[in-house]
């Protein structure tokens, strides 16, 4: 699995004979899951900088952007996405 797809606050959790989650590593079928991925952590930080910043939007507003929504989640993708790659290198 790439480091993008694994979840940004694993949580340590097993299931019990039936399927039932639990929350400490009490059987065979534990394991971490559950949460965001870290791609997704890091989009969703990028893009809460990205909108807090009003200087950042006044670069779009002479152009007629009928999707300003595409654009903030196409640069806050691709910045978690450089960020991953930087974080892998290390």
């Amino acid at each position: 699995m790439e480091n993008k797809n694994k979840p940004a606050f694993p949580v340590e959790v097993s299931t019990d004979e039936k399927g039932n989650l639990r929350g400490s590593k009490t059987s065979l079928y534990s394991g971490m899951e559950m949460g965001i991925t870290k791609r997704e952590y890091f989009t969703a930080k990028a893009m809460q900088g990205l909108l807090s910043n009003p200087e950042w939007m006044k670069e779009f507003e002479g152009q007629k952007y009928l999707m300003q929504d595409e654009v903030i989640a196409k640069v806050a993708i691709n910045i978690a996405d450089v960020v991953l790659a930087k974080i892998a290198q290390e």
